[in-house]
């Protein structure tokens, strides 16, 4: 909760809204996390297969894409800023993307090739996330 502001802001302590599983807290990114957890020991899926890569063209698979691809440019900035929120605030966006992806789409369907593709986007979704929270020094849950 406190890594997701600049170093320089002033920081207010609430307890109760370092707790909620929702909004922006350490919480809200463990569940997340487990929330894909669940899904991935589901059903099997394989990075090798073929991806309907048709399905990137609707906003929220596109918006996923997207965010993980900033992954490493922002790690490096906020390395080089020795600034964790930017971590911080990355991993909650990320998280964002990912529950309204959820929210719209079923994850596991009938079509195996779109079954696999929502399958390896949570997979990859929840290896980034878990880095990030790994990054924060915040302990990766399996579940809750």
């Amino acid at each position: 909760n406190d890594l997701k502001n600049h170093r320089n802001n002033d920081i207010e302590f609430v307890l109760e809204q370092m707790l909620q599983y929702e909004g922006q807290t350490g919480p809200y990114l463990q569940y997340t996390s487990v929330r894909i957890n669940s899904l991935l020991n589901q059903k099997e899926y394989c990075l090798n297969k073929d991806i309907d890569s048709s399905l990137f063209n609707k906003s929220h698979y596109f918006e996923i894409i997207r965010t993980l691809s900033k992954f490493q440019k922002l790690i490096e900035k906020g390395v080089l800023e020795n600034d964790p929120s930017i971590i911080a605030k990355y991993a909650l966006i990320l998280a964002s993307n990912f529950n309204k992806f959820y929210a719209l789409e079923r994850i596991i369907v009938s079509d195996n090739k779109i079954c696999n593709t929502n399958l390896i986007i949570s997979y990859c979704v929840k290896t980034v996330l878990d880095g990030c929270m790994r990054l924060l020094g915040m302990k990766i849950l399996r579940e809750m």
